[in-house]
């Protein structure tokens, strides 16, 4: 079971392409800031430097390419998908 912002559960077999389910999505740090860079035009990696935080990245990019389907790589171009988009904005609220 995945942490979820409001005590709501996410069961891995559930599809998160519903942007309901996405802006309850608890995001972390680096989550975040990679959704962000693929929203501003960047490899999702950009953030990453040095050999222990790249080693932690991978982890992430999973979680949010594989796992959450927040992002897609399309014509060797990544993209948010409207799930990604869905809990960047979500994130960003809860920030302020």
């Amino acid at each position: 079971v995945t942490r979820l912002a409001a005590g709501a559960e996410y069961d891995a077999g559930f599809d998160l392409e519903k942007v309901e389910i996405a802006e309850k999505l608890k995001l972390s740090p680096s989550m975040r800031r990679t959704l962000e860079n693929v929203r501003d035009g960047m490899g999702p990696g950009a953030h990453v430097v040095g050999q222990s935080a790249f080693g932690g990245f991978t982890s992430t990019i999973r979680a949010i390419e594989f796992r959450f389907k927040l992002i897609e790589r399309k014509d060797e171009k990544w993209r948010l998908t409207n799930a990604g988009k869905a809990a960047l904005e979500a994130a960003k609220k809860a920030r302020t």
